[in-house]
């Protein structure tokens, strides 16, 4: 998971230099600009788009954040668009909501319509949230698996605990009648 992570920053650094380059890039040397110049603008991508839902959504409180998943989902069943699809995703994923399904988040992922001809930020962004939540869904079921099997164990010395005390009162019932018996 912190390898996935790493990888995740990595990217985003990579996506926050390049737009860094490209507005260098932009600058001309000469301050001076011919009337034929065009002033070009930083245009923030979808990455970038991206997260600043993320981080809009972290502002919200529990009950803007239903409202907003049920306006996403929506919207999504409406009209199936990479923009709708991907905050739909996002949503699915937020921990310690009540609509988080991290099985409906990684269908959607997988299911994603892919165009084989260029490879962008945001199909990059879906590969590496689909390793995490794949991660995470293998994590989950590893934690479910040791918690059943914890609960099976605690019952097992439940069992175990309670055939000892059925011996020791065992025991104290035999030395009460011996000690009876020694007295008569």
């Amino acid at each position: 998971m912190k390898r996935l992570f790493r990888k995740f920053c990595i990217l985003l650094a990579i996506n926050i230099l390049s737009g860094c380059a490209a507005m260098q890039a932009s600058q001309s040397p000469n301050p001076v600009k011919s009337p034929t110049q065009h002033i070009q603008v930083a245009v923030p991508s979808q990455l970038d788009k991206l997260m600043q839902y993320y981080e809009f959504l972290q502002e919200k409180t529990e009950a803007e954040l239903l409202q907003e998943f049920n306006t996403v989902k929506m919207n999504f069943m409406q009209n199936n668009s990479d923009g709708n699809r991907i905050r739909y995703i996002l949503l699915l994923s937020l921990p310690n909501t009540n609509f988080r399904n991290i099985s409906d988040a990684l269908s959607l992922l997988i299911e994603w319509p892919q165009d084989e001809q260029q490879l962008t930020s945001i199909d990059i962004f879906r590969k590496l949230l689909t390793q995490l939540l794949t991660e995470q869904q293998h994590l989950n079921s590893t934690v479910r698996n040791f918690s059943e099997k914890l609960k099976a164990a605690e019952g097992y010395s439940e069992k175990l605990q309670k055939k000892v005390d059925d011996i020791k009162d065992m025991e104290k019932s035999l030395i009460r009648r011996e000690s009876h018996s020694n007295m008569n």
